[in-house]
């Protein structure tokens, strides 16, 4: 065999060796069966502003491994939380699936956190949205003065 034959069949080896430790790699460690992204708007967020006056509605959209949509386990239990209460709180609608948050009137960041705990064949799954209170527009006037 020559030197161009054996380079070709080293080559080959590697190309094998590397889609047999790319095959392991995927079955030690599987990426995970579901994730989902928040929707505000009609919209995929990771991150939001909003006014200290403002209620945010927030809903998810599950998705597969392939990002293909799919469903939740009947069985799962979603836990919405804020990660800072001074500044917001988050109120779950009866199916889990959506959520209304309301900022305490503060300005300041915060993350929306979902935790989905693994029930039968799901593995856990979690997730935060970032969001900013920033002021509203004005609502009042004061004026204050000096008699002279």
């Amino acid at each position: 065999m020559d030197n161009l034959a054996i380079r070709q069949q080293i080559s080959i080896s590697l190309a094998q060796i590397a889609n047999a430790i790319k095959q392991i790699s995927v079955a030690v460690n599987p990426p995970p069966a579901a994730h989902f992204s928040f929707i505000v708007g009609g919209k995929e967020v990771a991150q939001m502003q909003m006014q200290d006056n403002q209620k945010l509605a927030v809903s998810i959209a599950v998705q597969d491994v392939d990002g293909n949509p799919t469903v939740l386990d009947p069985a799962s239990v979603l836990v919405w939380d804020v990660d800072n209460a001074q500044l917001a709180s988050v109120a779950p609608a009866a199916d889990g699936m959506s959520a209304v948050v309301s900022p305490s009137g503060q300005l300041g960041s915060f993350n929306v956190q979902l935790s989905i705990a693994a029930v039968n064949a799901q593995p856990a799954i979690q997730g935060s949205l970032a969001v900013t209170v920033v002021a509203s527009g004005a609502s009042q006037v004061v004026l204050s003065g000096v008699a002279s």
